[in-house]
């Protein structure tokens, strides 16, 4: 895994983990133990979608 970021950053400043792949490749099992671990929220990027295009993904239509 490779963390990036701003040196300068102030001590505390809250940092943000995305997770990035094909889909079916396991980000949100990845996303949420990496979470865990960390005792941090976690944030599915399906959450933020309309119910509707959250189907039509998981159906496969480009």
């Amino acid at each position: 895994m490779a963390i990036t970021g701003d040196p300068n950053t102030a001590p505390g400043t809250p940092r943000r983990i995305v997770v990035v792949g094909v889909s079916g490749c396991g980000k949100t099992t990845v996303g949420d133990l990496v979470a865990r671990e960390l005792g941090v929220p976690f944030l599915d990027g399906d959450s933020l979608h309309p119910v509707e295009n959250v189907a039509k993904m998981a159906a496969g239509p480009p």
